[in-house]
């Protein structure tokens, strides 16, 4: 049953989107885990190394995403933050080629560091989903038509959470899964077909402020979704929303995602303060491998090789064994804080500062500072890194670094 289990952790790394090479489409790119082969630019400032930088029309902390040549990216406006905004950009010259605008149906109540444009968009071959934390979910198709669009907060009124929503949605099999877990009388996920935009299945979840990304896992015998929470991670089949096993515990995430690897599922703590290892057993309930005081803020740890990489509350990046989950080394990063996820091109790691500081590294033994580059701006979304290309998406602004 473990071996098993290895072997479909494994076919998660596969790209289940049948994105092209040069595509981003999602939260922590096409399989999910933030890592990629190829190398990717490593040196830049605010004025080189910038293809282009393009003024967004309005504030916003999701994550670009880039598909089929062009860039998705989220925004809101007004002063109540009720326009809802959704641009595609030409990925090479960053043009706008549409931009779409809707009102906020729901509450549009946060906290002052977040935004009604923090969950990031997900795209496929063919359309673009944009969910904004009002509940408000648009889809549209490449060409900027609006193929189908829904008011959760309308749907289910007693969607409460007066900090702000950020949990993107995520895609598997034809079925967009959609995360609204919050404080309300109604927690729930739901699949939602992506043809019609009709809901397929809900499931209740805990009623908790919640912000963490579901999980898509392609497995032999079908698609699971990973769902973390404060005191469980489930694990669901994706067509019909059906429980398959859940990990339950005090104290988990709320924020940081949980990760998928060859040996397990990585689940990191919110108030434990743990990262710990976790597996089916062979009566289908988990068992720890290991568990590691860790504490993290909003970003979500890396798998790369065999080890974990996960950037603290006190702002150190950690490497970990993934085995045994012993520290190997730790490294202090500079200008923080850090929002935005760490991710791996070409084998090096790049971690970005909210205040615009990207720190490239070279794991090894130790750790080694490959460069330090520097943009003056507010950075809280994890970049997106597609045709040779880091999009870096700032508040108010998107910039795409690499030569043309």
């Amino acid at each position: 049953m473990i071996r098993h289990f290895a072997l479909a952790a494994l076919l998660a790394f596969i790209p289940w989107l049948a994105a092209e090479p040069n595509d981003w489409p999602q939260f922590r790119g096409a399989d999910g885990t933030g890592v990629i082969a190829n190398p990717y630019p490593t040196s830049w400032s605010g004025s080189e190394q910038v293809a282009w930088k393009v003024g967004l029309a309005g504030r916003g902390l999701s994550g670009p995403v880039v598909a089929a040549g062009k860039v998705f990216v989220t925004s809101c406006a007004g002063r109540q933050e009720d326009r809802l905004i959704v641009q595609c950009l030409d990925a090479a010259t960053g043009k706008e080629l549409w931009q779409r605008q809707l009102w906020a149906t729901g509450s549009t109540a946060c906290h002052p560091s977040s935004s009604m444009a923090a969950p990031t968009p997900v795209a496929d071959a063919e359309r673009v989903y944009a969910l904004f934390a009002t509940g408000d979910l648009a889809c549209f198709s490449h060409a900027g038509d609006l193929l189908w669009y829904r008011a959760l907060c309308q749907d289910v009124p007693t969607i409460t959470n007066q900090v702000g929503m950020a949990s993107s949605p995520m895609l598997a099999d034809g079925m967009l899964i959609v995360p609204m877990e919050n404080v309300g009388a109604d927690s729930f996920a739901a699949g939602i077909d992506v043809r019609t935009g009709q809901t397929q299945w809900r499931v209740e979840r805990p009623r908790e402020e919640n912000w963490t990304t579901p999980v898509v896992v392609r497995r032999p015998e079908g698609w699971e979704v990973l769902l973390l929470s404060g005191n469980n991670l489930a694990v669901l089949d994706a067509a019909t929303g059906k429980e398959k096993w859940r990990y339950a515990a005090e104290g988990l995430s709320t924020i940081p995602s949980a990760i998928v690897g060859p040996d397990g599922i990585l689940v990191p703590g919110g108030r434990a303060g743990e990262l710990v290892l976790v597996r089916p057993s062979g009566d289908g309930q988990p068992a720890v491998a290991w568990r590691q005081r860790l504490r993290t803020r909003y970003a979500t740890p890396l798998r790369l090789a065999d080890k974990v990489y996960a950037i603290t509350a006190a702002d150190v990046l950690q490497c970990m064994n993934a085995q045994s989950g012993e520290v190997v080394w730790q490294l202090r990063l500079k200008n923080g804080p850090y929002a935005a996820s760490p991710l791996a091109a070409g084998g090096l790691i790049y971690c970005l500062s909210e205040k615009g500081l990207c720190t490239v590294v070279r794991p090894g033994a130790e750790a080694e500072v490959v460069a330090s580059n520097q943009i003056d701006d507010v950075f809280m979304a994890t970049p997106a890194l597609a045709g040779g290309h880091i999009f870096l998406r700032a508040e108010r602004t998107l910039y795409c670094i690499g030569g043309r």
